[in-house]
């Protein structure tokens, strides 16, 4: 190796930095007569990885719920990834967010897939994949009038208003 010599016995575990590197290995008997062989490895960088928090695989959610987002996004050579290089997606409603955590009360109904993804400096991406179901929002009834308990008397009128909501 042209970082010399790495050690010796038939066992040896090391630690090399990145790149293309030529590793002998000389065994020598007890008349000193030497016999030397190599092999030519190379060295790379590892994505970066990733883990999505929350939610959680296959979790439901409603229409207008607020959903929150988090994931990890380290890379063994780099550390902590900035937010500028973290991308969240959906397959039904594209990019949802950059960076580490978000939350949105606009997702589209239906079941999405969600890629967490990172790139480092070096162009490797790290992926983590969910699948998440949201379900379309329920109507909603108000009654704005009679109050509870309120008392009428037989034979005049009352007025009863009220009305009903629904998100789609």
């Amino acid at each position: 190796s042209q970082y010399g010599e790495l050690g010796k016995g038939q066992n040896l575990t090391v630690k090399l930095p990145l790149g293309r590197h030529t590793i002998y290995l000389t065994a020598t008997d007890s008349l000193g007569y030497e016999d030397t062989v190599s092999v030519n490895i190379t060295v790379k960088s590892e994505p970066p990885m990733v883990k999505i928090l929350s939610p959680l695989n296959g979790q439901v959610t409603n229409e207008g719920e607020t959903v929150y987002f988090t994931g990890s996004a380290v890379d063994p050579e780099e550390g902590e990834l900035p937010d500028d290089v973290i991308v969240w997606t959906s397959d039904i409603d594209g990019e949802l967010n950059r960076g580490r955590s978000f939350r949105t009360s606009g997702l589209s109904i239906g079941t999405h897939i969600i890629t967490f993804s990172a790139i480092d400096s070096t162009g490797l991406t790290g992926e983590a994949e969910i699948s998440i179901v949201n379900n379309p929002g329920k109507p909603e009834a108000v009654i704005y009038s009679p109050n509870e308990g309120e008392i009428f008397y037989f034979g005049k009128e009352m007025e009863f208003t009220g009305e009903g909501t629904d998100l789609q």
